[in-house]
């Protein structure tokens, strides 16, 4: 499975089966030739797309692929969802634009059989890491947000980093993740990389 963030807000996951684009716009859609896109915020129109549109909560099946699309309340009260996919053997989550740590524990619960965790960069460090350490996965993956920084210049990725040990970690710029089974340790793997 590859694994490479377009931009802030899109991810593209492909494997030798299938293309999946997690918050495209309609130009990553015709960019990446995707099989399948799921919406996990509202953030664009793609009633023309010409593949699979999973836009709503709920539970699919597409091209080998299972999907479970969980929907969450924002504080603002805006819906975000929660993805989790069976992709080449690897149970994988993307967690993205939310605006707080959830507290449904039956939400954590359907995580725990996470080995991937995909997460865009909208929380800080610490709501990260308590994300990170319910869901206990064996791969984190997470983009770099510039435009989240303190007062001193330190992105929330930067702070996490620091936070985890893992400073000597390098970001990885416009990078493509290769994750297979045989990837899978005891420890959690922290990959850092450039969105977009």
């Amino acid at each position: 499975m590859d694994i490479k963030f377009l931009n802030k807000d899109t991810v593209h996951i492909k494997t030798k089966e299938v293309s999946i684009l997690l918050n495209p716009a309609n130009a990553d859609l015709k960019a990446c030739k995707a099989d399948i896109a799921i919406q996990a915020i509202d953030n664009a129109d793609l009633s023309g797309a010409d593949c699979l549109v999973f836009d709503w909560p709920g539970e699919y099946e597409a091209k080998n692929v299972l999907v479970k699309s969980i929907a969450v309340k924002n504080q603002d009260k805006s819906e975000v969802r929660i993805v989790t996919m069976e992709i080449d053997g690897l149970n994988t989550a993307y967690i993205g634009h939310l605006d707080h740590v959830p507290t449904n524990k039956q939400l954590f619960e359907e995580l725990s059989i996470v080995e991937v965790l995909i997460i865009n960069p909208c929380l800080n460090h610490k709501q990260m890491l308590e994300i990170i350490e319910e869901v206990e996965p064996r791969i984190v993956v997470i983009a770099e947000n510039q435009e989240l920084k303190d007062a001193e210049g330190l992105a929330e990725v930067d702070k996490l980093r620091k936070e985890i040990g893992k400073l000597d970690v390098e970001i990885e710029e416009k990078t493509t993740i290769k994750i297979s089974v045989d990837d899978l340790d005891s420890q959690i793997e922290y990959r850092f990389v450039t969105a977009g």
